[in-house]
């Protein structure tokens, strides 16, 4: 089996690229690479970043309620968040066990990734299956950290795990979409700038099978705040960094395919689309499975 390519963007801090260049020469010195390679450089440097962020600091967001800024921006700089962004984008790159292998060592920090572990592959939805104005525009802006694609809405309060049944619907108007229903769970809403958001735009009594009639809109959440859409905090025991958020947008209108400021181009339109949404939310689960394939094939 061949090596999967590995690149390292010019974002990253200098000890992170250093990090990654001797990752690369490992494996390449290595005629049988280990599958898959359990990264100890990465893992060391992840750890040490973590020991900034000590106990003391999740439990004092606990209790005032706080998202991790300072821990996810820290993530953010370090370049772990776009490990598995083609360099193309200012990504390095990296198969998903080194996205498994950095998780892992927050988690084992005691740490919380779920305030950011969506960052590093919700975008696989535009990389996958954007346009190529789509991805310049979005990408790199979501590698570098300026932009925070970690939410997408696809539970409802109605439909819960039976997402093929679920009411949201975008109808065309003109070269708009108008988007009305209510989406809940929808975690880091809060704490995301981009939202991928699953909606029916044929009804479910005309299609041939449940599954079809499903499309992907990319929603800028920055303009469409108070513009049709509303986002409501649910309290749970977990911290602020995983809480989910009820997402309202009773009309939320959007050109189509355009990029406009109150944005909600489509990515994908009618067809089957369950599977890149399935892709999105079981990417953990199946790490290991994917080893063999780059995100973008």
């Amino acid at each position: 089996m061949g090596l999967l390519p590995l690149a390292y963007p010019k974002h990253h801090n200098p000890i992170t690229a250093k990090l990654f260049r001797m990752l690369d020469q490992n494996l390449r010195a290595t005629s049988t690479p280990p599958i898959p390679p359990d990264y100890p450089e990465i893992r060391d440097a992840v750890a040490k970043l973590c020991e900034r962020f000590p106990g003391e600091y999740w439990r004092a967001l606990d209790r005032e309620e706080q998202y991790p800024k300072e821990f996810v921006d820290a993530l953010t700089e370090a370049g772990y968040l776009a490990v598995l962004l083609p360099d193309e984008y200012g990504g390095a790159g990296l198969p998903l066990s080194a996205a498994a292998a950095i998780l892992e060592e927050v988690q084992r920090a005691g740490c919380n990734a779920a305030a950011c572990h969506a960052q590093m592959y919700t975008m696989g939805t535009v990389l996958r299956h954007g346009s190529p104005e789509q991805k310049q525009r979005h990408l790199p802006d979501i590698a570098s950290g300026r932009v925070r694609l970690q939410a997408f809405g696809v539970t409802e309060p109605t439909s819960g795990t039976d997402t093929t049944s679920l009411k949201t619907f975008a109808r065309r108007e003109g070269d708009h979409y108008v988007v009305r229903g209510q989406k809940i769970w929808t975690s880091r809403a809060e704490h995301s700038d981009l939202m991928l958001l699953l909606a029916r735009t044929t009804p479910q009594v005309q299609v041939r099978k449940q599954s079809e009639g499903l499309s992907v809109f990319l929603v800028d959440m920055r303009e469409a705040r108070g513009r049709g859409l509303t986002i409501r905090p649910i309290r749970t025991m977990s911290s602020r960094a995983a809480q989910g958020d009820s997402a309202t947008h009773p009309a939320l209108v959007g050109p189509l395919l355009s990029l406009a400021l109150l944005q909600i181009p489509i990515l994908l339109k009618g067809g089957v689309v369950f599977g890149p949404v399935l892709r999105a939310h079981v990417l953990i689960a199946v790490l290991i499975h994917e080893e063999t394939r780059p995100l973008n094939a």
